[in-house]
């Protein structure tokens, strides 16, 4: 009983000594209290009580509650009733027993029972409740008796012992129950509306008053019930109500389409839940239509997308109509003819044809003409809007179904590979290039945005062979991969006729002239740039950029050159189509696609900023918008299909200044060769070879080897390139080389970037390293790893790292899996990407090659051991500077 009583806050009520009695002052168990305790006793198998003096159980128990008398009398002035008076007589046995009156029912204490007292009328029961001390009356006023005598006696006289003397005469003056009416009207400039209210055979205007036979036999209006359909006629708003001489008691609107809209769809409606409503024939001749059911037709022809919004029984102009009231709010159109349509039943459908049109960027103008031409690019993303709208009865012709079908279709190849190449490609690397030749064929663009390593450049040379074109194709990638492409052209397609774009402005003027004799024109961003007005002339099948996160910036000399050049195709290869920005998204697609993102201002609008305010619409949207052109494969992902070791040759030509320093260390050094004899050779070979190492220093970069060199180094300026793609993508690097000097020109580059570095070199205490390597494998602030052959060829566990450059050639393939070891050996979760930067037409061109063929004669020629008594012959020397 304790926890019982606390829980409903009643502490008050408990005898701390009895737990269930009373304190000895009397409280009164009424309401709230009196329904909660026989819940109690129901829930518990009774209640503890004390009834004089006897400690006893009460069960609950449930009886009907007797009926109980009320005396009903009226009161008079002047012959006008003014109202009655109820009261329940005191008797003998009233209440005899204890009693309370609780919100829920009475309840009654008798014989060990608590008992709760069922009425067959809760009316009864509120109005004896009300009824508090026996003979004091409960009144009636006059506005009050219809409602009484109509809707509250029948119930009194079923449930009570009713003793009313005067009913017939209180009757006589009651009239029937009212009913309203509601006739409208309609002139040329005007809706009206007048209200009534009847009562048998009187009928008198809403808000009248009686008069005549009515007003002498003092008989009663239903006050209260005339007062709540004004209030409901005020809250519906059937215009302005006005009474004097030209209107009397009627509301008045002014005739217009949302005027007859608002009184047909919403006003009337209501109404005939109130009571009758009438019109005369001029009112009964407007309506309000449903709107019709919108279909969209889509055709793909002649690689444009025509598109028709289709409304049943409408023409074009009438279509737009109802589309331009949609978008402006309204529940209605109004069409020339003056018809209205009502537009709620067809919201849905009316709203998804909204967001398509202003995700199309349609006009009203565009509209109205019917059908509508689109570039063909927006067939794919307008299908999958389509396929969403369920509400729209969307039709699609054959060739656009093919397309469809085409683009969702990813595990076949539709397109036919030469034969070696097709024994070359992986499956994925087959359904890339299927991807881009699909996106050729049906004049789109696309961005292959495969993780590195992964070979977009193998993909597109299988692109280009697979699909011969009368014009050839223009390749712009950074300097840095120029002569990359043409190993790769010369390795996959030896027999394509491939030109590169270089040497003096009147040189690359007559290349570029002889275009057409070629299949492959090759260049470089800074060159096109340069050149760009020597290409007006000049119509490319494919226009193809490599790292083409290089026009990011849309407004740079860069990108409008690349955007100017004229090509049937355009892909971009990129393994960060955005780096920082949107923006840069919007130039890539604004290259490969102009316009399917829109101008820039709209794509800001659209997307920038709704995105970075939160919007996941907006990505959505942009998302299924980009997506069927961005392929994206990562290593994890086709993990199955490539070696856990993936190795890759990147050659680089070096700049004027540089290539003229080497040109004249290698004329100096063959010039000794030859004028020296054997017996000389073997007692200068040390003086040879340190000649050799400083050729192979200027081929890294002549600063190695001659401080006051001011010209660029084309592998470093490579390799910094390389590191900063490598990092976007999230990777983890070591890089190689055999002279410190070159890291350290390495590092002091990377560090102007931002690109913080760990060095182990000869020099490095052994704790220090140690703690390096665990730093570096532990965390991922520091991503680039820069180590010297000696130091570091070894006994370093380095499995954080998935990506190793060797910026110089090794000794030979058994010295560089060492290195390779450091990264790819036990405990390596990802793929190991091997990277090599070769100087293109150099003695490290000769010494890649050698290491397949004379292991020992690289080996004497790279180790710095043990030279004077190596085998390695003059004329050795001499073949490879030749």
């Amino acid at each position: 009983m304790n926890e019982f009583y606390t829980a409903f806050g009643y502490e008050a009520l408990l005898n701390s000594d009895t737990g269930y009695g009373v304190e000895t002052k009397d409280i009164p168990i009424n309401g709230r209290i009196a329904d909660v305790l026989y819940h109690y006793a129901q829930e518990n198998n009774g209640i503890p009580a004390t009834i004089n003096g006897d400690k006893t159980i009460l069960q609950a128990t449930v009886e009907p509650l007797s009926k109980p008398n009320l005396i009903i009398k009226t009161s008079f002035d002047k012959q006008q009733l003014e109202g009655i008076n109820i009261t329940h007589p005191k008797t003998d046995d009233f209440r005899t027993v204890p009693h309370a009156h609780g919100f829920e029912a009475e309840y009654e204490i008798a014989d060990d029972e608590f008992i709760k007292l069922t009425p067959t009328s809760s009316i009864t029961n509120e109005l004896v409740n009300e009824l508090d001390k026996p003979g004091e009356p409960f009144t009636i006023g006059r506005v009050r008796v219809p409602v009484f005598m109509n809707d509250i006696l029948p119930d009194l006289k079923q449930n009570a012992n009713v003793d009313f003397q005067d009913e017939e005469l209180v009757r006589s003056k009651i009239l029937p129950r009212p009913e309203f009416i509601f006739r409208f009207n309609a002139t040329s400039h005007e809706l009206l509306l007048k209200a009534f209210v009847k009562y048998g055979k009187f009928t008198l205007p809403l808000r009248g008053r009686f008069e005549g036979e009515m007003m002498d036999r003092g008989l009663f209006q239903d006050v209260p019930a005339e007062t709540r359909i004004l209030e409901q006629l005020s809250e519906l708003d059937p215009g302005t109500l006005l009474d004097n001489e030209n209107y009397e008691n009627t509301y008045v609107l002014e005739r217009t389409p949302a005027n007859t809209y608002h009184l047909l769809q919403e006003v009337i409606p209501a109404l005939k839940q109130l009571g009758h409503v009438e019109g005369s024939a001029a009112f009964r001749r407007l309506k309000v239509m449903p709107a019709p059911n919108f279909s969209i037709e889509a055709a793909f022809e002649n690689d444009l997308l025509n598109l028709e919004f289709v409304g049943e029984g409408l023409n074009a102009k009438q279509a737009v109509k109802i589309l331009q009231s949609y978008h402006e709010n309204q529940s209605y159109a109004e069409l020339d003819d003056g018809t209205i349509l009502d537009l709620t039943k067809k919201a849905q459908q009316l709203a998804q044809i909204e967001k398509l049109v202003a995700g199309l960027e349609l006009t009203p103008t565009q509209l109205a003409k019917g059908k509508i031409q689109l570039p063909g690019y927006r067939a794919v993303y307008l299908d999958t809007m389509l396929q969403k709208q369920h509400e729209l009865d969307y039709r699609r012709n054959g060739r656009l179904s093919e397309l469809i079908e085409n683009f969702d279709r990813d595990d076949q190849q539709p397109f036919d590979l030469p034969d070696d190449l097709a024994s070359t490609l992986r499956d994925y690397q087959k359904k890339g290039t299927a991807w881009l030749m699909k996106l050729a064929h049906y004049q789109f663009g696309g961005i292959l945005a495969d993780e590195m390593g992964l070979g977009k450049t193998l993909q597109i040379i299988a692109m280009l062979r697979s699909m011969p074109t009368k014009q050839p194709a223009l390749i712009i990638a950074p300097a840095s991969l120029v002569l990359n492409w043409e190993a790769e052209f010369k390795k996959f397609a030896p027999q394509t006729k491939l030109t590169t774009i270089i040497g003096t402005k009147a040189q690359r003027r007559k290349l570029i002239a002889q275009a057409d004799d070629h299949e492959v024109v090759l260049t470089s961003y800074d060159l096109l740039k340069r050149d760009i007005e020597l290409y007006a002339d000049q119509t490319f099948s494919f226009e193809i950029i490599d790292e083409a996160q290089a026009i990011k910036n849309h407004s740079t000399a860069v990108a409008k050159a690349v955007k100017a050049a004229a090509a049937q195709h355009r892909f971009a290869l990129t393994g960060t189509p955005i780096e920082n920005r949107l923006d840069e998204l919007w130039s890539i697609f604004d290259f490969i696609m102009p316009g399917y993102l829109f101008n820039h201002r709209q794509f800001g609008k659209r997307f920038v900023n709704p995105i970075q305010a939160g919007d996941q619409a907006a990505l959505t949207q942009l998302q299924e918008m980009t997506a069927p052109f961005i392929l994206r494969r990562t290593k994890k992902q086709v993990l199955k299909e490539i070696p856990d070791k993936m190795e890759e040759t990147y050659f680089v030509g070096m700049s004027k200044a540089q290539q003229d320093l080497y040109n004249a260390h290698v004329a100096r050094l063959k010039d000794r060769l030859n004028n020296t004899d054997e017996a000389e050779f073997k007692n200068t070979k040390l003086e040879i070879l340190a000649e050799f190492a400083r050729i192979r220093q200027i081929c890294c970069a002549p600063q190695t080897a001659y401080e006051d060199f001011k010209g660029s180094a084309a592998k470093l300026d490579t390799c910094v390139e390389f590191v900063e793609n490598a990092l976007e993508e999230d990777h983890k690097l070591l890089i190689f080389s055999q002279f410190t000097s070159m890291l350290a020109l390495i590092k002091e580059r990377l560090q102007k970037k931002g690109i913080p570095t760990y060095e182990i070199i000869g020099q490095t205490p052994k704790a220090e390293r140690l703690k390096r390597v665990n730093d570096f494998n532990a965390n991922d602030d520091v991503k680039v790893f820069l180590i010297s052959l000696k130091a570091g060829g070894t006994g370093l566990n380095l499995t954080s790292a998935d990506t190793v450059l060797f910026f110089d050639p090794w000794w030979n393939a058994a010295a560089e899996e060492q290195a390779i070891g450091r990264a790819h050996r036990m405990g390596q979760k990802h793929v190991v990407s091997v990277y090599r930067l070769i100087a293109k037409g150099t003695i490290e061109e000769k010494i890649l090659a050698m290491q397949e063929q004379k292991r020992q004669l690289a080996q004497d020629l790279l180790s710095g051991s043990q030279v004077a008594n190596s085998r390695l012959t003059k004329q050795d020397l001499v073949k490879i500077l030749a």
